[in-house]
């Protein structure tokens, strides 16, 4: 499924449409929590959703730390 989903509306836009009093922080993309620094040589944006539960990279943030990622399908601008 990598690159069927965009997101072409902005930050602010997003804050206005779901009524957002306060954003705590800036997005910053999926770290592992083992990993020594903000990046990492892997690759963490195709999570499965048959194994996200169990994968090292994506287990602890799938049992803790959900959101929720407005996007388009790619073909909608």
């Amino acid at each position: 499924m990598c690159g069927r989903y965009n997101l072409i509306t902005d930050a602010e836009a997003l804050v206005d449409f779901f009524d957002i009093d306060q954003v705590l922080f800036e997005a910053s993309g999926l770290v592992p929590h083992w990993s020594r620094e903000p990046k990492t040589k892997y690759s963490t944006i195709n999570a499965r959703a048959e194994t996200v539960a169990e994968k090292p990279g994506y287990r602890g943030a799938f049992k803790r730390k959900r959101c929720l990622i407005p996007a388009n399908p790619a073909g909608d601008n």
